[in-house]
């Protein structure tokens, strides 16, 4: 096995990925707007293989299924063409590099690698939440195989006007496209990198996007810097 390290640059700003190997015991948690866990590790995926994922969709999420389900899309193209631009871990073997190519399934049973909790609490979710105070939107990984360089995980995201009044309000252009973004950085294995879409304080772009986009409500600029 290889530990290595790569630098992503997003909008000229570096973005710090931990070596692809590097797993400390425990799940691997991170929270938009939060301090993780000290046992933050790596990617949850690599190799050639497609991310299964599903979604769960509340009703009251201010955002149907089909549009949650395109801003995921959205989420991961975004991240696998800045990873080919950028020519991440390309030089490395097949095995070892990070893997976002997606694939939603219709239904959540059980199998998938990845689920999408969208205002939706499950027991899982809430004894993750545990581990922040009042989150906006949070990354949780179940397990991982050092082997095979795969694992399982959720990302959760907040009922709108749930963790404040009126916020966080998904409809809001370019909100919901942000925090995603955010969150699958985190399962690539991306740290916090202040003034991208990493920043640590994520949270603050979804209450107040205008004033990272210059007043431009696009998700085209989810944080002030394109991806």
């Amino acid at each position: 096995m290889h530990l290595r390290a790569m630098g992503l640059v997003i909008g000229g700003l570096l973005v710090g990925f931990v070596p692809s190997f590097a797993f400390a015991v425990g799940g691997m948690d991170s929270g938009g707007g939060d301090i993780r866990k000290a046992d933050y590790g790596a990617a949850w995926f690599l190799g050639s293989r497609e991310i299964r994922y599903c979604a769960e969709v509340s009703s009251t999420f201010g955002v149907d299924q089909s549009e949650v389900l395109a801003t995921v899309e959205r989420a991961f193209g975004k991240w696998r063409n800045y990873l080919s631009k950028r020519r991440v871990h390309l030089d490395w073997p097949t095995e070892e590099r990070i893997s976002l190519r997606s694939r939603a399934m219709s239904s959540c049973d059980g199998s998938e690698d990845l689920k999408f909790y969208f205002g939706v609490e499950s027991p899982e979710s809430i004894e993750a939440k545990k581990e922040y105070s009042n989150p906006v939107a949070f990354a949780h990984r179940r397990s991982y195989d050092m082997d095979k360089g795969w694992g399982s995980g959720f990302v959760w995201i907040a009922t709108p006007g749930t963790v404040m009044e009126n916020f966080p309000d998904w409809e809001k252009p370019g909100r919901l496209e942000g925090i995603l973004l955010h969150e699958l950085g985190h399962v690539a294995g991306c740290d916090h990198v202040p003034g991208t879409i990493m920043d640590r304080e994520i949270g603050k772009f979804v209450k107040n996007v205008e004033s990272y986009t210059g007043g431009g409500n696009t998700p085209e600029v989810p944080y002030g810097r394109l991806l």
